[in-house]
């Protein structure tokens, strides 16, 4: 299991100095107050992925199968269904031509940590950014107390974890080799050395 308090990351990028907003509550004989904060820290960016599995019949989602995370490591989530997949169609009687499509999606996840925390079971675990935590803004008068007057709602940025767009790694109707070049598509982009967020246009199924 993962453990909680943490975020996992099999895919960890150079830290990144950013300017943060908080809310920082101060006590004091007077009584309390939570202040806004403004603080430049270093943020680690971490990554693993997810996958799906559906079926769509003339073009529309029918039905939607298990999704999976990298609880064996990165990329095992996707992989693991790509493997599956051919044989499950097998059983399902979907042909290459067949209206009943099965179709495994992938999408990547990335989380802004403080760091590396520790190792579990081969798992590096990162310390979270305690919630809630927003990207610097002009309009957040930091030093005064906390308010929408003071920090707009409409300014507040949100820090936190991020998917990418989907990427379609499996298909019924692709043959073995589109297949194998989308996921060997999805595998480079996954491990690219640069730290970016991939907009595919495919929608992740709610």
């Amino acid at each position: 299991m993962h453990l909680p308090g943490f975020t996992l990351g099999y895919r960890e990028y150079k830290p990144q100095p950013t300017t943060v907003i908080y809310a920082d509550e101060q006590k004091s004989l007077s009584g309390n107050k939570t202040i806004i904060k403004r603080e430049t820290v270093d943020i680690v960016w971490v990554r693993v992925s997810h996958s799906l599995a559906y079926l769509t019949f003339k073009g529309k989602i029918v039905k939607k199968l298990e999704g999976l995370y990298d609880f064996y490591g990165f990329l095992a989530s996707s992989r693991t269904q790509v493997e599956e997949a051919p044989g499950r169609a097998k059983r399902w009687q979907i042909e290459r031509d067949s209206e009943l499509e099965l179709h495994v999606l992938a999408y990547l996840e990335d989380s802004p940590t403080l760091g590396y925390a520790q190792t579990e079971y081969g798992r590096k675990y990162y310390k979270p950014l305690a919630n809630p935590v927003w990207l610097d803004s002009p309009d957040a008068k930091a030093g005064e107390e906390f308010s929408f007057d003071n920090f707009p709602y409409e300014s507040r940025n949100g820090l936190s974890a991020r998917n990418h767009a989907a990427t379609l790694v499996w298909k019924s109707s692709n043959s073995d080799e589109e297949n194998a070049a989308a996921f060997a598509a999805f595998d480079a982009m996954a491990k690219a050395e640069d730290h970016v967020f991939t907009e595919t246009g495919l929608p992740i199924p709610e």
